[in-house]
């Protein structure tokens, strides 16, 4: 979690606050749409190797809470992501959903490629 090879295009910064146990706290700068940012603090519960849940507080997603959960398949995983996001003020639903949906995409992208590097 405290990799610097652990990029992500949302976040302008990244740091490992705490770690306890299954419990992993980060704060983050991420990036709004109009290129301004936010600060949040992200909760990750882990269980590997089922999965994990997050929390977000802070900014607009302040409140989310979602969980991927990991299904193997063979040679392969499934992801399945399963979450609560309450509205953003002044968006449509289905702009929210466009976005979560290209968050996730490329978080998942940026993920894929992160454990890539460590075979």
């Amino acid at each position: 979690m405290n990799s610097d090879e652990h990029k992500h295009a949302a976040f302008k910064s990244f740091k490992l606050v705490s770690q306890s146990g299954n419990l992993a706290t980060v704060a983050v700068e991420i990036y709004n749409p109009d290129g301004t940012t936010h600060n949040a603090t992200i909760t990750h519960t882990m269980n590997p190797p089922k999965g994990f849940e997050t929390t977000i507080s802070g900014g607009p997603l302040d409140e989310a809470k979602f969980s991927h959960s990991y299904t193997g398949m063979g040679s392969k995983t499934k992801v399945d992501l399963e979450g609560d996001f309450k509205p953003i003020p002044g968006m449509s639903e289905s702009d929210h959903l466009k976005m979560l949906d290209n968050f996730f995409t490329t978080a998942f992208t940026e993920d894929n490629a992160n454990l890539q590097k460590m075979k």
